[in-house]
Formats: C-alpha cells, sequence, structure tokens
C-alpha cells in the first residue's frame, strides 16, 4: 500500500483523494486494504479502479468523484516495480527498481529492505561499511561480491541523510 500511495503522490494525486479513494475502495472491494490489489490507477489527480471485466474494455470508475472514466484516460506504470502473489496481492515491492537488487518483503527480514541476490539487510551492509569504510573488507566478511555491498550503501544512504 505504501508503494502505491507513494506512486499516487508522485504522480500529483492529493492526500485528500488519496483518502477518499481508500474509503470507497475498502467499501466496495469488501477489504481492509485495498491497494495491495493490482485494482487502481490514477490520471495524476484521481483514483480510479476497473469494474466490469466480463467486457473487452473494462469500465473505469474514479473512486475520487464517483463517476465512470475512459480508460484511454489511465496510464497504468504503477506496477512496474511491484510483484504480485496469486490473488492479485502484492508480495514484493523493488523500491529503486529491480535492477538495484533492493527489495522489501514481508516473508523475509520482517519487511525490511534486504538485497535480493543474498537475502542481507541493507542496513546491516551499509553499517558495516561505515564502521570500516572498505566495500571490498565488508563483501570479505560477508562472502558476497562487492556489488552487493555497493548496492545496499546506494540505497541507504539517502536514508541516512
Amino acid at each position: 500500500e505504501i508503494q502505491f500511495i507513494h506512486s499516487f503522490r508522485k504522480h500529483g494525486v492529493s492526500w485528500n483523494a488519496i483518502r477518499v479513494a481508500t474509503q470507497r475502495a475498502a467499501s466496495i472491494l469488501q477489504f481492509s486494504h485495498p491497494f495491495t490489489k493490482r485494482e487502481f490507477f490514477t490520471d495524476g489527480s484521481s483514483i480510479l479502479t476497473r469494474i466490469g471485466r466480463e467486457s473487452d474494455e473494462p469500465e473505469l470508475l474514479n473512486l475520487v468523484i464517483d463517476q465512470y472514466e475512459m480508460n484511454s484516460l489511465v496510464s497504468p506504470l504503477l506496477y512496474e516495480n511491484i510483484d504480485f502473489g496469486e490473488l492479485d496481492i502484492a508480495e514484493r515491492w523493488w523500491p529503486n527498481g529491480r535492477s538495484a537488487g533492493v527489495v522489501v518483503d514481508p516473508s523475509m527480514n520482517l519487511g525490511k529492505p534486504i538485497v535480493a541476490k543474498y537475502n542481507i539487510p541493507t542496513s546491516v551492509l551499509a553499517q558495516a561499511y561505515r564502521s570500516v569504510g572498505s566495500v571490498e573488507l565488508v563483501a570479505n566478511w560477508y562472502e558476497i561480491d562487492q556489488a552487493a555491498v555497493e548496492c545496499a550503501i546506494k540505497f541507504e544512504m539517502p536514508r541516512a541523510a
């Protein structure tokens, strides 16, 4: 849900619109965490959901103003960094994109960011680097490649500021 809200805000959706859409979506879907489902889009000011999947062209309901919209108004870019499971519920988030190598997965490390290749918390690798100042040394300690340490440092350093 945090990724969806972040994406909505990044695309210009107001906090009030997000609040209204969340309440309506929870009511329509009868699901307490509606933004974990792959059902939502934004046009930059509102949040929309698909209704009536039987047809070739689903109708889109604007949850903020409770009005139907044309499908061509939306550009569903919200999902490119999210992995969805069997029930179309978000399972994993790649906050800086898949190629960055950091994933947030509630089933691993209590949902804290990890270097996906090694399942090592980014905070652990970044703290080790801050302690010794050597990527090579940290990589040797954890028996991982230096790129993984650099990936963790890159992810954690903006958060430390």
